[in-house]
């Protein structure tokens, strides 16, 4: 992911040296609708995403709800792909703006027992655009508000003795997000980069838990407060995402 991000950024560079330094496509070739594509690289960020993965196997093994999730290890990987259409409002700089994205992380122990942790967040947005400049400008800085919903769910497998798998079943949250970045629009064509950084809550609403019963593990996400643990805290699930997409004007 970082060769990725400094890709994009070695390309933005190369086009901000080659086109003309005041306009680039002409007005007439951006129109009010625009379509998206990104990739994005996830940063945890609040401590309930920022466990290890060793602290989550003990809770694990003892089938009890974990207290925190483990994508602060130094083994997860994460990544997010999707789209958005973006609707210009006429002679102004706010666009509305309706987003699809899905979001993955995995902490993978690697040596042979095979033990893994994983969380995949299916996300809708809808928001609203600020854009500073026109698509005729080179360069465009913009400004992101959105609420989202939230689908997810993932699984955990642990070793003890014996594989141990506990998948997590779908959860639906209400979240929110914000996104400020940078847009180079490409001379003579209705084409545009987008980078920007964004940070999203995505169970801002609807955290629950859901005690197991005796004997059973715990099958939930389970990021609201538990009520028989006093020391115990709701779930925060948010990130920090690096992104990097191509706008085409239509």
């Amino acid at each position: 992911m970082t060769k990725l991000l400094s890709f994009i950024g070695i390309v933005t560079s190369m086009i901000l040296l080659t086109i003309s330094p005041t306009r680039a496509q002409d007005a007439t070739n951006a129109g009010l609708f625009s379509v998206i594509v990104s990739i994005g690289h996830e940063i945890p960020v609040s401590p309930s995403m920022r466990a290890t993965f060793q602290d989550f196997k003990s809770d694990v093994m003892f089938d009890a709800t974990p207290r925190n999730y483990p994508f602060g290890d130094d083994r997860t990987e994460s990544i997010s792909f999707g789209g958005q259409v973006a609707y210009r409002l006429p002679a102004t700089p706010i666009s509305a703006v309706i987003g699809l994205r899905q979001t993955r992380f995995l902490t993978t122990v690697e040596d042979n027992s095979s033990e893994e942790a994983r969380l995949t967040i299916t996300t809708l947005t809808f928001g609203g655009e600020y854009a500073y400049g026109e698509p005729s400008d080179m360069l465009n800085l913009y400004g992101r508000l959105g609420a989202n919903f939230n689908w997810m769910n993932g699984r955990a497998i642990v070793n003890y003795f014996v594989p141990i798998e506990r998948p997590i079943n779908e959860a639906i949250r209400f979240g929110g997000e914000v996104e400020v970045g940078g847009r180079v629009n490409i001379p003579t064509l209705p084409v545009s980069i987008d980078i920007g950084v964004n940070y999203t809550n995505a169970n801002l609403l609807g955290k629950e838990f859901t005690p197991s019963s005796i004997g059973e593990a715990p099958t939930e996400l389970n990021d609201g407060k538990n009520s028989d643990d006093p020391e115990d805290q709701p779930r925060a699930i948010d990130f920090v995402s690096l992104r990097g997409g191509i706008r085409v004007w239509l």
